[in-house]
């Protein structure tokens, strides 16, 4: 299956074209809040370094968030308007879920910078069916949220892997609140911009379970809200 990814959930603004499971082009670029003007130019870049055509897309997948709301906005309605002009299927992939297939414990905490002084977090377990969603999409302070996530890596008692840009700027306050977890990874930095070729195999999976999404139903998740809070809170 030919698929066209695309993340604007962050600064770092990711494309990249998978055939088959096989990354045949990509590029990632800091575009910060420039994904409107950005984000065409880099698809058709990505297109002709693949020497494919948006006409010979199977699938198109894109990040939903929690992330950047003006980004994720731009690159969900980009696809939409991809999806609807071209007929081609589309899928949409929490941000969470990309970054927490990028890391490597049995336990994956994933830790988004949400500005504000707030951090989006989500928990998987990694499975023989792939990833199993512990904790999806909250958010709240620095300390509020790593405490959450100390509990969920504690009751677990699994070997448990820590990933996002939530780590630029309260990495202290997650390594104090997690440091009880003995089996403990801190992902580098350079794994925390979602990554699109992992975007593309995760749509692809997603599309053979269940079917494409309806482009007029599919949004954008912002998490921040009533609707999504810590547990207990």
């Amino acid at each position: 299956m030919r698929v066209l990814a695309i993340d604007t959930s962050s600064e770092i603004g990711a494309v990249a074209l998978v055939e088959d499971g096989e990354l045949r082009a990509s590029l990632q670029a800091r575009v910060q809040a420039q994904h409107g003007e950005t984000l065409l130019p880099h698809v058709e870049r990505v297109l002709a370094l693949a020497d494919t055509s948006i006409a010979q897309l199977e699938l198109l997948a894109i990040g939903l968030g929690p992330g950047s709301f003006t980004g994720v906005r731009i690159g969900v309605a980009t696809v939409k308007g991809l999806a609807l002009a071209h007929g081609t299927p589309m899928v949409g992939v929490r941000t969470s879920r990309v970054l927490a297939r990028a890391s490597s414990g049995a336990l994956r905490l994933v830790a988004i910078d949400a500005k504000k002084d707030e951090v989006f977090v989500a928990a998987y377990r990694a499975t023989e069916r792939g990833l199993e969603p512990v904790l999806e999409d909250a958010h709240g302070s620095p300390s509020e949220v790593a405490r959450a996530l100390a509990a969920i890596a504690l009751e677990s008692r699994l070997p448990t892997s820590l990933i996002g840009s939530g780590l630029a700027l309260h990495r202290a306050t997650f390594v104090a609140a997690l440091t009880p977890i003995a089996s403990l990874t801190i992902e580098p930095m350079v794994l925390a911009a979602p990554s699109a070729a992992l975007l593309a195999q995760e749509a692809v999976e997603t599309h053979a379970r269940r079917g494409p999404d309806d482009p007029s139903a599919l949004v954008p998740i912002y998490v921040r809200g009533a609707d999504a809070k810590l547990p207990g809170t």
